[in-house]
């Protein structure tokens, strides 16, 4: 018999009550404008499995008596922890900032992958999830995603800059530059999403850029758009969909971002 793929909610579910490292997850609710609890892990171990320009990455074992299960664990290093300290914030309330916007970023690549769909487009993205993870007895501010497999790729940094030598999955074509250059459009080039990168068919940690956020860590706003702008060819995508010129609505006039602006302006 096949073995039955677990779910994340069950995941959460079966770790409340086991013994271990008890992590509380809390999710950016977009209708009631803040962070609510969404259960707990029980994490075992963790195992380093990458590190960036101000985060590193941890491989976590999840295990109870219904299920075992990975999750990937994120917390800023020294040069994350001294990028905070120049601009006289909180490390705490930085991660906040980001799980917030992260959370906002997965609606706006739902809405493209519409139009994507609505105009007959073969690709389709997809973009994980995150939560807000507090430990209960160091009382530990994290970042938690869903473990992903597959090979890691990377094509855009967070500056807006191109990634040579790398490569996106081939199902993605010509759709993430598109989705970048789109997501300045849409905004009215109030904000870009970069960082654009994943593991398999799965986008992670997206960069939100905009002046106008309070979030500071890998925010390089203007900088970003204007280095991305700077060597973006538009494709057929951006022609198809307008984004070369015009701002352009998802088919259900969605207005993804609307009622998500007060923790970041």
């Amino acid at each position: 018999m096949p073995k039955r793929k677990v779910t994340v909610s069950e995941v959460i579910a079966a770790g409340n009550g086991e013994t271990g490292g008890k992590l509380e997850l809390r999710k950016w609710s977009r209708i009631k404008g803040e962070f609510v609890g969404d259960g707990y892990l029980r994490v075992v171990e963790e195992e380093v499995v990458g590190s960036g320009g101000f985060r590193e990455a941890k491989k976590a074992k999840i295990i109870s008596e219904a299920a075992q299960k990975f999750v990937v664990i994120k917390r800023y290093h020294e040069h994350g922890i001294k990028r905070h300290q120049t601009f006289d914030t909180n490390t705490d309330k930085e991660r906040e900032l980001e799980i917030h916007l992260d959370a906002l970023v997965r609606p706006l690549v739902d809405e493209f992958t519409a139009l994507l769909i609505s105009n007959g487009r073969p690709e389709r993205l997809k973009y994980t999830m995150s939560w807000l993870g507090v430990f209960e007895d160091t009382k530990e501010v994290v970042e938690v995603e869903p473990f992903h497999e597959g090979l890691p790729w990377k094509v855009i940094t967070n500056d807006g800059k191109r990634v040579d030598g790398e490569e996106a999955p081939q199902s993605f074509g010509l759709a993430l530059e598109a989705f970048v250059h789109w997501t300045v459009v849409h905004s009215s080039r109030n904000y870009i999403i970069t960082d654009i990168q994943g593991v398999g068919d799965m986008m992670i940690d997206a960069e939100w850029c905009s002046d106008k956020a309070q979030f500071k860590t890998g925010n390089f706003a203007a900088e970003a758009m204007d280095n991305f702008m700077e060597w973006h060819k538009c494709g057929e995508i951006c022609f198809l969909l307008g984004s070369d010129d015009s701002i352009i609505e998802s088919p259900a006039g969605s207005g993804s971002v609307s009622d998500d602006t007060p923790l970041i302006l």
